[in-house]
């Protein structure tokens, strides 16, 4: 017997929209706060959540992030990471999760591989945002000055799902570690 399989593309900002319109009163407890959403405190809802990452995709569009540009989240390793990639997808621009392990030569590699990305960083990455080549350090933005920018109401914009739509990059235990494109429909199958 076969086994059909129904594809439904993955979109991180869609997706958890539609968990927020499925469980809007579902409660998601933190154990700290998120340096990114500090307006969630210990505990939200999928409802309430969802208004601070549109939130924070006004604020990044203020801050001039435009569709298919693609920006690095260089950031301590938490659920916000996830969350800050929902509101750049918002926006249609194209999030690459990049570990805050990673010293600022490797950033500077992926920037130079991702011509004019932007990169968002906190506290725990800044030291290394500030070694990177002064080229690279005009496009990063402190999680600290996101939060401060006014909301620029912005419609979502939702890419073709077979476009880069989120990035992600390998180990590196063989040298540099090498960037992976992922599409809606590449990551989307259930």
């Amino acid at each position: 017997m076969s086994t059909i399989y129904n594809h439904e593309p993955l979109h991180l900002y869609k997706n958890y929209e539609k968990s927020s319109m499925d469980f809007p009163n579902t409660k998601i407890f933190l154990d700290e706060k998120l340096s990114a959403f500090p307006e969630f405190g210990l505990e939200t809802t999928y409802n309430e959540s969802l208004t601070f990452i549109q939130k924070r995709a006004y604020q990044l569009s203020t801050i001039g992030i435009k569709p298919r540009e693609k920006v690095m989240v260089y950031k301590s390793s938490a659920v916000d990471t996830y969350l800050l990639a929902c509101a750049i997808s918002y926006l249609g621009a194209i999030p690459l999760m990049t570990s805050a392990h990673l010293p600022a030569s490797i950033i500077d590699t992926f920037f130079e591989r991702l011509e004019d990305a932007w990169l968002i960083y906190d506290d725990e990455t800044a030291e290394k945002v500030m070694l990177l080549q002064e080229k690279n350090k005009a496009k990063a933005v402190s999680i600290q000055e996101i939060q401060k920018q006014i909301e620029t109401i912005t419609p979502f914009v939702s890419l073709n799902p077979n476009e880069i739509s989120y990035m992600t990059h390998t180990s590196g235990t063989t040298g540099i570690p090498k960037l992976i494109a992922h599409s809606a429909n590449s990551m989307g199958w259930r």
